[in-house]
């Protein structure tokens, strides 16, 4: 049997590993095999990584794309509303969001959303789920696997992979994930998501159950679907490994990109690519020089051959001589304000002690910024001040380290009127930059 993908879903549950294998062919997803790592954290990295590996072996493959499950009790699933004309740009509005969704630090969290309904035309409004896990959780997880070796495509969370399971099951329908005392429910409606924990107590599971269908206004007389998680396809893992295989609407992945180990019979496409566009360059190159030299004579000749009539015509007329003239005054103009500058500069030179270090100086309109880094900046102005040249000397920003202990500073100084024709003095030895 031809497999076109094999990818793996791994459930946390409680205490314990889920590892479910999936291959997709041409006739549909099944099943390959699973593997259960009991008390995992009990393991050494190395003893995970041999399972998982000999997991594998065993799946006739050496590798596939695997997505991490995290608990519902590990993350923060929000829903937002917006309005329809923020569809275009969803990204940023979520972005400028996410910080209020959540208890912790700003940027404390990784997070990733997904549209769950498209504009109503009752509302107008954008339906999105925004899935987080805080940052510090994420990297324990990232941690482990690595130091197993077992690379990772994504991580998702158990609401985001049980709902996009779901996503062709008929409506109303509420899930109910029982795992280490605690339970998750899904209820999922025609177009609504309302995920819920809670603690595995029955009388707590009933009342909840209630309280979750009263949310999906489910009206009294209607039945709701009521499936529980269990082996198999209906298994956290096996959801997992469906959005491994991008065979979901619902995807989620809070693993940063560079952080994801994705294989593919493609993978080395793009360098086979890349290598055969880095040899067409090279011989482009090589053609470049002549080509271009023909090209550019070729443009040289038709260009003066088209311009000799315009050019005999205009030679005749008074204002060319006037434009001259005029490009002069501009030149001589130009040609003062380097003086000017050339002074300031050499002024510079020499007033500022051997441990000063300018690192941009800007002269616009009689003001100087200067930019740069010290032993000492404190005493700059002083310096600056007691110059003929400088005055009116100001510290625009506050005086800062940087890694060397070193004084980074920013002054802004006004230029004195200075005499263009003035000769530029030289610059003192051991002078800065």
């Amino acid at each position: 049997m031809l497999t076109l993908k094999t990818a793996v879903g791994i459930a946390v549950r409680g205490e314990d590993l889920e590892f479910l294998c999936l291959k997709r062919s041409l006739r549909g997803v099944e099943i390959a095999g699973r593997l259960r790592l009991e008390k995992y954290r009990r393991l050494t990295p190395g003893e995970a990584g041999v399972s998982y590996r000999e997991f594998l072996k065993q799946m006739g493959v050496s590798t596939a794309n695997a997505f991490l499950a995290l608990p519902r009790a590990q993350a923060l699933v929000r829903f937002l509303a917006l309005p329809a004309e923020a569809e275009n740009n969803m990204a940023k509005a979520v972005e400028y969001q996410v910080d209020s969704l959540h208890p912790f630090e700003e940027g404390a969290v990784l997070y990733d959303w997904t549209l769950l309904t498209t504009p109503a035309k009752q509302t107008g409004r954008l339906q999105v789920a925004v899935v987080m896990v805080e940052k510090k959780t994420a990297e324990e997880y990232m941690e482990w696997l690595a130091a197993s070796g077992i690379p990772a495509a994504g991580f998702t969370v158990s609401t985001a992979a049980w709902y996009a399971a779901l996503a062709g099951r008929p409506r109303p329908l509420i899930l109910v994930d029982r795992c280490g005392g605690r339970v998750e429910l899904l209820g999922l409606g025609s177009d609504l998501l309302i995920s819920k924990e809670a603690a595995d107590v029955p009388e707590t599971l009933e009342r909840e159950l209630a309280l979750l269908r009263a949310e999906m206004r489910v009206p009294p007389d209607s039945e709701v679907t009521v499936e529980h998680s269990g082996e198999g396809a209906a298994s956290l893992a096996y959801a997992a490994a469906l959005a491994a295989l991008g065979r979901t609407e619902f995807r989620i992945n809070l693993l940063p990109s560079d952080k994801r180990v994705v294989s593919s019979s493609w993978t080395y496409a793009p360098s086979y690519a890349l290598a055969a566009i880095v040899i067409l360059l090279g011989l482009a190159t090589v053609a470049r020089g002549p080509l271009q030299d023909y090209l550019y004579l070729r443009q040289i000749d038709a260009e003066i051959k088209r311009l000799e009539t315009k050019v005999t015509y205009v030679e005749k007329l008074d204002n060319h001589q006037r434009r001259a003239v005029n490009r002069l005054v501009l030149l001589g103009a130009l040609k003062g304000e380097t003086g000017v500058k050339m002074q300031v500069l050499a002024e510079l030179t020499r007033i500022l002690p051997p441990s000063v270090w300018l690192q941009e100086a800007d002269l616009r309109e009689g003001n100087l910024t200067l930019q740069g880094v010290a032993d000492s900046a404190s005493g700059l102005l002083g310096t600056l001040g007691g110059s003929p040249t400088f005055r009116n000397a100001e510290f625009l920003s506050s005086i800062t380290k940087n890694t060397e202990g070193k004084d980074l500073f920013r002054i802004r100084v006004a230029i004195a009127p200075l005499s263009r024709g003035a000769a530029v003095p030289a610059p003192a030895p051991g002078g800065k930059s």
